[in-house]
């Protein structure tokens, strides 16, 4: 039976399995903190901003809230496709991905 190092170094459409492993994990580890980001907006922040007698900071909460979790969530899967070794098409195929998930923010 091989080894766990040796099945982490198996090769797949020209990444090891290590290099897919780090890229999930960066996904997921910004998923995460954009989690986290927006339980601390929904939370806290929220209410800091009862307490003002303006509404206005209630409404950039509101506003920005979801728009900086998509942004980190971004972040991350442009950080993680780093990991990969990728072709052209590989790399502008996540470039589009990134631009997409930008642009719904």
């Amino acid at each position: 039976m091989e080894s766990f190092s040796e099945m982490l170094q198996a090769t797949y459409f020209d990444n090891t399995l290590w290099q897919y492993v780090l890229f999930l994990g960066t996904v997921v580890a910004s998923i995460v903190v954009g989690r986290i980001f927006y339980y601390i907006c929904k939370t806290q922040l929220r209410k800091l901003a009862a307490k003002s007698k303006t509404k206005l900071d209630d409404y950039l909460i509101d506003i920005i809230e979801e728009p900086l979790v998509l942004l980190i969530v971004s972040i991350g899967v442009w950080v993680g496709a780093m990991f990969l070794t990728l072709n052209t098409a590989g790399v502008k195929f996540f470039d589009n991905v990134v631009l997409v998930l930008l642009a719904m923010t």
